[in-house]
Order: C-alpha cells, then sequence, then structure tokens
C-alpha cells in the first residue's frame, strides 16, 4: 500500500509540473494570450490608420482646388505660392551659442 501511495503522489507531481511547465502548458497559454492581445492592438491600430486614410483619400476626391490640397502642399511638400516671398530661419547650434 505505501508503494501505491508514494506512485500516486509522483504520479500528481509529473501531471502538475506538465500542465504548467509542458508543451501545451499554463506558461505558454500566458504567452500564447499576450502574444493574441498584441496582435490584436496592432490590428486595431492599421484599422484606425486606414480609416484615417479612407478620410483623407475621400476629402481629396471631393475636393478640386480647395484648401485642403494646398495645405498639404504646403506642409508636406514645402510648396509656396507664386508671389510669396519664403523665410528660413536657422537658429545657432549649442555648441555655437556657448562659443566653442
Amino acid at each position: 500500500m505505501r508503494y501505491i501511495n508514494v506512485i500516486l503522489i509522483l504520479v500528481i507531481i509529473y501531471l502538475g509540473h506538465t500542465l504548467v511547465h509542458g508543451p501545451n502548458g499554463l506558461r505558454r497559454y500566458q504567452e500564447v494570450t499576450a502574444e493574441l492581445r498584441q496582435a490584436k492592438e496592432y490590428t486595431r491600430n492599421l484599422e484606425e490608420r486606414n480609416l484615417m486614410m479612407k478620410v483623407d483619400i475621400e476629402s481629396l476626391k471631393k475636393t478640386d482646388g480647395s484648401p485642403t490640397v494646398e495645405n498639404l502642399a504646403r506642409s508636406n511638400l514645402g510648396m509656396i505660392k507664386s508671389g510669396e516671398v519664403f523665410y528660413r530661419v536657422i537658429f545657432p547650434s549649442r555648441q555655437e551659442a556657448s562659443g566653442k
């Protein structure tokens, strides 16, 4: 009877260890759950980005010569209108300002 108890205890310890540390154990479950959470967050960010791009595309399609296209050209491409004067301000670097 004593041998049976020892064998049962060893089997229970083995099963417990396998449950936690095995290839499909609790640790692996937690790792996969964390990966899934990150993938869902990444997907959600991409969906938001796609939605913003669709809105931008639709606004560009609807406008004909409106300020939207002009603002994009000014901010992204650095374009200016004819007759405007462009001033570029260059600030001295920290080393030049301290006299080095």
